[in-house]
């Protein structure tokens, strides 16, 4: 009676074992995507020094899917910066089809290993998206940045791509270089941001 106790116990044992390995792959090999419908920047006007400009508004970019992965296409709204300026550029994303709006930011920001924001830009009236933040490994996160923008004037486009788990040890990922960074999107501002840079 006793041996035939301990041959189900080993058995149940077993299939605890089983069960449990196969749980811990699913966890690290399935990436649930959050439902991202707004991605915002937030310009906030620096003075060469580095410290915010007094008196002047910061300006929000706006990018928004209303329907999630639904039909409706994303609109993004244009917003105008000043000629030969630095500017702190940060970034929110949003989950707006949760009631109420889920900000996923913070989360981003807590999983910073994880995740890194790449900058892409067509147009030569703002300088290269310089990185602001660091994870706990030291390497970029994308949610604080800085941003110089030329004397020339026209409108720039900028589009703002978020990867989960993206090599940021591979070649010129630190510095903001997509080619190397693999991982998956979570989210990619197509239409990309409108920077109408003025006088």
């Amino acid at each position: 009676m006793k041996k035939h106790n301990l041959s189900i116990l080993s058995l149940f044992l077993s299939l605890v074992l089983v069960f449990s390995g196969c749980s811990d792959d699913h966890d690290d090999h399935d990436h649930e995507k959050e439902v991202i419908t707004t991605v915002q920047l937030t310009f906030t006007q620096l003075n060469p020094n580095g410290t915010v400009t007094a008196g002047v508004a910061p300006i929000v970019a706006t990018w928004k899917d209303a329907d999630g992965t639904g039909a409706g296409a994303p609109t993004v709204n244009q917003v105008s910066l000043k000629q030969t300026t630095l500017y702190r550029m940060e970034v929110a994303v949003l989950n707006e089809l949760a009631n109420p709006a889920q900000d996923l930011t913070s989360e981003i920001r807590n999983e910073g290993t994880k995740h890194q924001f790449f900058f892409q830009k067509t147009g030569t009236y703002i300088d290269t998206v310089i990185y602001d933040d660091q994870d706990s490994n030291g390497k970029p996160i994308g949610l604080k940045n800085k941003l110089q923008t030329f004397s020339n004037v026209g409108v720039n486009t900028l589009k703002v791509i978020l990867r989960h788990e993206p090599n940021k040890n591979g070649a010129n990922v630190s510095s903001g270089n997509i080619t190397n960074a693999g991982g998956e999107t979570d989210i990619e501002t197509t239409p990309a941001f409108s920077l109408n840079i003025t006088l």
